[in-house]
């Protein structure tokens, strides 16, 4: 049997309506959840990712940044919609060494699913996992 190593993440986060909401997250590399809130008032993940700088790629999905330069910076133009049509809210955690994050990636992705990610771009990272929570 393989082990695998789980990062136990600080998550924090909190509902989105103005780019002034994200103001507080650091410019520091980590992973992050897009949610949504669904008519039976529940949330449902349906984007993770990682980033270099949690602060830049936040913003620039949760809408300071066109559609058409969405493509171009490899945003997804799921999570977009899903952002423009949808009560959102973010969390994220910091996770400073790269490996991780790619391992954590894989775990957010194979526990929530979110219909927003191509299972293609998903990091093949099986021996790092973290809390999705």
């Amino acid at each position: 049997m393989a082990w695998m190593t789980i990062l136990g993440l600080d998550w924090k986060g909190g509902r989105f309506e103005h780019p002034f909401d994200i103001v507080d997250v650091p410019q520091k590399s980590g992973v992050f959840k897009l949610h949504a809130r669904q008519a039976n008032g529940e949330w449902d993940v349906f984007f993770v990712g990682q980033a270099p700088n949690l602060y830049a790629t936040l913003l620039a999905y949760m809408g300071t940044i066109s559609d058409a330069d969405a493509a171009a910076a490899g945003i997804s133009a799921c999570a977009k919609e899903q952002i423009a049509t949808s009560e959102v809210a973010y969390s994220f955690a910091l996770v400073p060494d790269e490996a991780d994050r790619k391992g954590c990636l894989r775990s957010l992705f194979d526990y929530f699913q979110p219909a927003c990610n191509n299972a293609d771009q998903v990091p093949d990272i099986t021996n790092i996992g973290c809390n999705p929570f």
